[in-house]
């Protein structure tokens, strides 16, 4: 029972942590870095002048130096509106952006656009050189300014709390486990399935299903094959955990879900496309890309595996009883609403 209202409040935690998360996502050229920044939406309340609920690019650049000024700083400089497409989604504002910073072997990023009573928010940034290797910078309130050294015997290292590039199959699979357990939104969508309880083969249909699944859209959209933005996955997978909820809620009392595989399969290719984001940012192409694609999957297979072994005996416990049962149906109804929050306000990033 802990362990299960834990889950919960974790999954409260993890919203908020990342909902108003920041992403920096830029490409060094000539005479410049560019690309794009994903903001908290509730960074630009008040410059929404005609309330129609969308940003116009006018809008934006009314209140831009008020909002980016002494805010966000590249080797000292601020950075200027790109020329690309604005996207606005649920809970963030994607922006295109430039800094017209000629090219250096370091460069110093601040960030200071935290918003008030609002604990452990992030910037991550993702700088690619013109040699074509990338680099990250983690920032937060307690260490808003890192730099990154990107002479090429040291660019796969930032300075900081940056994370590096995984280089093997081991460390491909270690990036994989991590994601997986703290991707607290395909981590509810497979407990809904799981809530139900039912035989051990029911669960590893279940399981099976959707593990298959994920690997197959996981791997088309490394390779290129598929590709949907996130402002379109980030929904589905949210609106899945709740379509889990409700069809869970009805088998918990007779621990039956017929077509409960059916359900894991058919979202599991909406959440591999979720889950190859991170590979994503990593520019991995053709053959170069097999070796952290079986390492990333095959952790995330590890640690999904990890989490169902771990509630499978809680589950258990409150499947003996009518107190039981009514305990699993209020989790998943607290899950389904859990989905609906994040569809209206965005997933965990």
């Amino acid at each position: 029972m802990r362990l299960l209202l834990l889950l919960f409040c974790l999954t409260c935690s993890a919203w908020a942590h990342g909902i108003d998360d920041a992403l920096l996502v830029l490409k060094q050229q000539e005479q410049q870095w560019t690309g794009t920044w994903r903001t908290p939406i509730k960074l630009w309340e008040g410059c929404d002048q005609n309330k129609d609920g969308q940003l116009s690019r006018q809008e934006i650049l009314d209140h831009w130096e008020r909002v980016t000024r002494r805010g966000l700083l590249l080797q000292g400089l601020p950075p200027v509106l790109g020329q690309g497409e604005i996207l606005q989604g649920p809970g963030q504002l994607t922006l295109p952006v430039d800094f017209r910073v000629p090219p250096q072997t370091k460069v110093e990023l601040e960030y200071h656009l935290y918003l008030p009573q609002v604990a452990n928010q992030q910037c991550l940034a993702v700088f690619t050189s013109n040699l074509g290797s990338s680099s990250t910078l983690l920032l937060t309130e307690k260490s808003p300014r890192q730099s990154l050294d990107l002479t090429p015997a040291s660019l796969p290292a930032a300075a900081g709390h940056e994370e590096e590039r995984p280089s093997t199959l081991a460390g491909f699979f270690h990036l994989g486990v991590k994601h997986i357990l703290t991707g607290w939104d395909h981590l509810l969508f497979l407990f809904t399935l799981v809530i139900v309880g039912g035989s051990l083969w029911r669960w590893v249909k279940v399981i099976t299903a959707f593990s298959v699944s994920h690997s197959i859209s996981l791997a088309l959209a490394v390779f290129g094959i598929v590709h949907l933005s996130p402002e379109i996955i980030e929904p589905i997978i949210a609106i899945s955990i709740t379509v889990s909820a409700v069809f869970s809620f009805r088998g918990v009392p007779t621990q039956t879900l017929h077509g409960g595989w059916i359900v894991a399969f058919a979202f599991g290719l909406i959440h591999g496309l979720g889950f190859a984001g991170v590979l994503a940012e990593m520019q991995l192409s053709g053959r170069q890309a097999l070796v952290p694609l079986v390492g990333f999957n095959l952790g995330v297979e590890a640690g999904q595996l990890l989490v169902a072994a771990l509630l499978l005996p809680v589950i258990r416990m409150l499947c003996w009883n009518e107190k039981g049962t009514a305990i699993r149906q209020l989790l998943t109804a607290l899950a389904g609403l859990m989905g609906l929050y994040w569809f209206a306000f965005g997933t965990p990033a």
